[in-house]
């Protein structure tokens, strides 16, 4: 079975990325007049997907774009007109069919996408650098969030916790782990891992969307969100793996804020 939640939107030139809030693929489809869908693989009816639209930025730190290609790519190098000065940015990107997509490499002049199988003929994705996800938004400061957690270790050893329970979201102890525990993570930016002066607190705890990515073959989501924090799953916990994040505060339109 397939979840599937239409969006209204009024302009064909933009695309949208988008996560779930469980263990799926996440991909778009266009609609008819003017929309787009969001579909999960497999979902239950009650999953969450979180989205937002992309139209085309070329900013020396924030890109975003669609690619469209001819169906059946395995592989996709993802091209930007003008270079980011180094390789230090996250990447997010959303397929219009049914795949999972992992990064594999990134440069100043581009970033490379592998997936699970045939990627469809269209992506949505979005680069934004590290330097700009310090600033949390320039109209709005604390709007945006953004940055990347290396995961060492398949499973976390020296958490004071039953091995049988989750993380729990309200102890520090379990926020910034170097390993997953029960195939939970739970991200909370700070200055010591992000460079991010400015905490993250945004009041309503869902008013923030997250996107997610990974260097590896395997699902992302999200599961929980807290004010400061928030939790990921994955669909198997695996050694060194990557994640880059992103949190949008609803309401807003994320190039207001670059």
């Amino acid at each position: 079975m397939s979840n599937n939640q239409l969006i209204d939107f009024q302009r064909l030139n933009f695309g949208v990325i988008g996560s779930a809030s469980a263990n799926v693929n996440c991909w778009y489809i266009r609609e008819l007049n003017n929309k787009f869908s969001i579909n999960g693989s497999f979902s239950p009816l009650h999953t969450t997907y979180d989205w937002t639209l992309i139209k085309e930025v070329d900013n020396k730190l924030f890109k975003s774009g669609i690619v469209t290609f001819c169906r059946g790519k395995t592989m996709l190098i993802v091209k930007f007109k003008t270079s980011f000065k180094d390789n230090n940015y996250y990447i997010f990107f959303t397929p219009n069919n049914n795949v999972k997509l992992y990064w594999v490499e990134k440069k100043p002049n581009q970033f490379t996408i592998l997936s699970s199988g045939p990627m469809g003929s269209e992506i949505s994705w979005l680069a934004i650098h590290k330097e700009l996800a310090y600033t949390t938004g320039i109209n709005n400061p604390g709007s945006i969030y953004a940055g990347e957690r290396i995961i060492e270790f398949e499973q976390q050893t020296n958490v004071s916790i039953n091995e049988n329970k989750s993380l729990n979201m309200e102890n520090n102890l379990h926020v910034n782990l170097n390993g997953w525990h029960n195939n939970e993570y739970i991200i909370k930016p700070t200055e010591d891992l992000d460079n991010i002066y400015s905490p993250m607190n945004i009041k309503e705890k869902h008013g923030y969307i997250i996107l997610l990515s990974s260097n590896k073959n395997i699902n992302i989501f999200w599961m929980e969100k807290y004010t400061d924090r928030f939790k990921i799953g994955c669909s198997f916990p695996i050694a060194n793996c990557m994640v880059n994040y992103m949190i949008i505060k609803r309401g807003l339109n994320w190039w207001n804020e670059i």
